[in-house]
């Protein structure tokens, strides 16, 4: 348990978790895997939680990690609206609402696990 608190604790994960989301977010949707092509807003939910777990467990700034989730969400949108209508990417203010949901969440798992370790 001490070695996954030690691993999660990486600031690494944190950057590249959010690295593959910039990417994920912009490449075109025909180009990603059918296996990873499945609701939108559970996709926008999945990811910014994720982020948002790994970033509260490095960085343990519940502000930071919601104004910075909240803002890079938000910045997402405005990447995919920016992109080439041949990415058949848009821009979704419910996307935005998504990955601040999946923030909130990534952030308490982060809370809760970090209490876990603290105990055993």
């Amino acid at each position: 348990m001490i070695l996954i608190d030690k691993l999660l604790k990486q600031k690494i994960w944190s950057w590249l978790c959010g690295g593959l989301i910039i990417v994920l977010c912009a490449i075109p949707s025909k180009e990603i895997p059918h296996s990873l092509n499945f609701y939108d807003k559970t996709q926008h939910f999945i990811a910014f939680g994720a982020w948002a777990f790994l970033t509260m467990y490095a960085y343990s700034s519940f502000i930071g990690v919601a104004v910075g989730g909240a803002l890079f969400g938000y910045g997402i949108e405005i990447m995919q609206y920016l992109l080439p209508a041949s990415f058949h990417r848009a821009y979704d203010l419910a996307d935005v609402l998504a990955d601040f949901i999946g923030v909130l969440l990534g952030i308490s798992l982060a809370i809760l696990f970090s209490k876990i370790f603290k105990q055993g």
